[in-house]
């Protein structure tokens, strides 16, 4: 038997991850494009199609994000977490998030803020009319008119 000369088909994997990279490039070419609802219209189909990959629905919570709708980004930021998404804030640091990312549908993703320590006491040195302020924060001193504050 003479041997065939087709080339041989990646394996099924490989070409799904292929398709997957092609549908995500698409989708943030259509965001740097600033074709917002293209590029969320092209996330959802891939999401559908592949709802494995964290990646897709990173993409569509930012295309979601850009078009502003809090809900249906935080749905999709959802999806990617399940999916395997290794770093929310970092996807939260992204720009496209700016207009959304105080909404409620977000509040879940946000970092907590730690319990302030309680302030170290306050000691106040007066002496005419020089006053020094040492606290924990920085220092302020204070002669005359002249004000030196360390704080940030």
């Amino acid at each position: 038997m003479a041997a065939c000369n087709k080339p041989e088909a990646p394996p099924a994997s490989e070409a799904a991850e292929a398709n997957a990279d092609s549908r995500l490039a698409a989708i943030d070419d259509s965001l740097a494009r600033m074709n917002y609802g293209k590029a969320a219209r092209l996330a959802a189909e891939a999401q559908a199609q592949y709802p494995g990959d964290h990646r897709l629905h990173a993409a569509a919570a930012r295309a979601q994000a850009r078009l502003g709708d809090a809900d249906a980004s935080a749905a999709a930021l959802q999806r990617a977490v399940a999916a395997g998404l290794p770093d929310v804030r970092a996807l939260l640091a992204d720009p496209a998030f700016d207009t959304v990312r105080d909404h409620q549908a977000l509040a879940a993703y946000r970092p907590r803020r730690a319990a302030k320590a309680p302030a170290a006491p306050t000691s106040r040195i007066r002496a005419g009319d020089v006053e020094i302020i040492e606290s924990a924060d920085g220092d302020v001193i204070r002669a005359g008119d002249v004000v030196l504050d360390t704080r940030p």
